[in-house]
This record gives structure tokens, C-alpha cells and sequence, in this order.
């Protein structure tokens, strides 16, 4: 499959391609193992806690089959050419600290996307936007300036305007009851 469309949105006509890398950056892995791994007995000194998997010393452990896994989802896109020259922006929250299976912690996860994006965002369009993509911001932003119904130039907006009705509605009741 192909993690990283560019070619296939370019083909289809955007002109811009931001590009979200929601994989973690893999750091190297020893395979000095010696001769032969002996998964069976690294398992049980770690089920007898004789020898716990050391995280600061990842090194010297031969990685788990769901690491290995999880290493292998990301292969074919490793190996192509980098998607990183291909796509005008490419925004990499750090999600070091997730899991592939850390579904119940999507709140978190998709929080942290947003800050990222916001400030990769900001960045982009400071620095490095082209200038008729800040031209097409500067017009939406006119336009939805000047397409202001009466209601939110009166009230503000919708909120504002059903708190205004809500506080008026009251005013009146409270003087129909005087009489």
C-alpha cells in the first residue's frame, strides 16, 4: 500500500501536498546477538525477573515480534524515495511515546497532532508558503467578512445572539408578571 500518495494527489490535481508522518522515528537496532537467540530464555528470565528488559539499554535486547512488526508496516516506504522531497510540507508530531495499539489514548494523540500542525503550519506559511496561497488566505478571510448576515452585525454570532434572545426573553417575562 502507499502510505504517502503524493504522486496520486499531484495527478489528481493539488497543488499543494501536506504531507503527516504518524509513524515513529526508528532508531537503529543491534543484531550483535552472537551465534543464536534464545527468545525462550530471555522470556523466562523476564517472567522470573531475573533479567528485565532495560529500556535505557535497548540495545543489548533483540527487539520484540510486535516491534519487529510495527518496523515492518513502514518498510516499503523506507525504502522508496523519501516522501520528504516530494510533499511541500511534511508535519512529524513525535509520537515516540504511543504505541501502534494505544487506541484508547486517541484524545492525546490527535491534540497532539493539532499543536504540531499549528505551529508547522504557522512556519510554513511565514516562511516558505508561495505567495498566491497567502493571497487566496487574505481574500477568504475579506469575504467571510463581508458575508456577515444582519443577525451576527447586530448580535455577533449565534451564541451571543441566542444569549441576547435568552436575557430579552426574561426582561419580558419578568415585566409581563409586574402587571
Amino acid at each position: 500500500s502507499n502510505q504517502y500518495p503524493i504522486e496520486v494527489l499531484k495527478e489528481h490535481g493539488a497543488g499543494i501536498v501536506i504531507c503527516v508522518e504518524c509513524c515513529p522515528d526508528y532508531s537503529p537496532v543491534c543484531t550483535d546477538y552472537g551465534d543464536a537467540v534464545w527468545g525462550g530464555l530471555v522470556t523466562l528470565k523476564r517472567r522470573l525477573l531475573c533479567c528485565r528488559r532495560n529500556t535505557a539499554n535497548q540495545d543489548r535486547d533483540p527487539p520484540t515480534q510486535a516491534e519487529i512488526q510495527e518496523r515492518l508496516m513502514y518498510l516499503v516506504e523506507a525504502l522508496k524515495d523519501p516522501h520528504r522531497e516530494r510533499a511541500n510540507l511534511v508535519i512529524s508530531p513525535d509520537v515516540s511515546p504511543y504505541g501502534l495499539l494505544d487506541m484508547p489514548k486517541y484524545q492525546e494523540i490527535i491534540q497532539l497532532g493539532y499543536n504540531t500542525a499549528r505551529v508547522a503550519l504557522g512556519q510554513w506559511l511565514a516562511d516558505e508558503a508561495p505567495d498566491s496561497i497567502r493571497e487566496i488566505i487574505r481574500i477568504a478571510k475579506e469575504e467571510e467578512i463581508a458575508s456577515k448576515s444582519i443577525n451576527e452585525v447586530e448580535y455577533g454570532s449565534r451564541l451571543n445572539y441566542a444569549t441576547w434572545r435568552k436575557n430579552a426573553t426574561r426582561v419580558a417575562r419578568k415585566l409581563l408578571k409586574r402587571r
